[in-house]
């Protein structure tokens, strides 16, 4: 059984858990790191990766952040609709991306799922507090999902070039924790000066001959 099929079994797992009575679901930046010296060309040409992801969570964080990538005028494309499943050997992929012309490489990891408990209760003395009334209140447990987000420089020699680390409480689904850990994302590409608007063609990508 691969990583990817048990990191995808264990967020469905974790989606079941959530509840009515958990928090709202929210995305964090938690750590951010840059290449010291780093200082090309924006990019302007992403493919967009899902790693370590079930197929359907894979297609949808690619979805995500193809789209919130949109709302900058950033061009950017989901890996699924470049690279055939299973993906080929490295020599091959690589050729197929500087083929279509990609000068970087977004690839979001699913890095950990967990179980977060938290008391409820009404709070305050004459509330929870009064004679130790909140010593025992109902106990309840929310997801908690993890995500690394790398950009690459595909342009020369492949190099990480910034990475980022999201924490997401309580997502309710696939799909909203694609959309928040894209939302949280993508205006901080633009912001580090990484990534820059560049008009969308209609471009057609076919399969690489050695595919053929």
């Amino acid at each position: 059984m691969g990583a990817s099929y048990r990191f995808g079994a264990m967020l469905a797992y974790a989606l079941a858990l959530t509840c009515g009575a958990c928090t709202t679901e929210s995305t964090h930046v938690k750590d951010v790191w840059r290449a010291p010296g780093y200082s090309a060309e924006p990019m302007k040409n992403l493919i967009v990766f899902g790693a370590r992801l079930k197929e359907p969570q894979r297609r949808a964080v690619e979805d995500g952040f193809v789209s919130a990538l949109a709302r900058y005028d950033v061009r950017a494309t989901q890996s699924y609709k470049v690279l055939p499943t299973p993906f080929p050997k490295a020599e091959v992929a690589r050729a197929m991306l500087q083929q279509s012309g990609f000068d970087g490489a977004l690839v979001a990891t699913l890095r950990s799922v967990s179980e977060r408990e938290f008391e409820t209760g009404t709070g305050g003395f004459w509330g929870g507090g009064y004679l130790g009334a909140g010593l025992s209140q109902p106990v309840v447990t929310e997801p908690v999902v993890k995500f690394e987000t790398a950009l690459w420089d595909t342009r020369g020699a492949t190099r990480m070039v910034w990475a980022t680390v999201t924490r997401t409480d309580n997502p309710s689904s696939s799909k909203n924790i694609a959309a928040n850990l894209a939302k949280s994302v993508a205006p901080m590409l633009l912001g580090e000066g990484l990534v820059a608007p560049s008009p969308r063609e209609n471009v057609s990508y076919g399969a690489h001959p050695a595919l053929q």
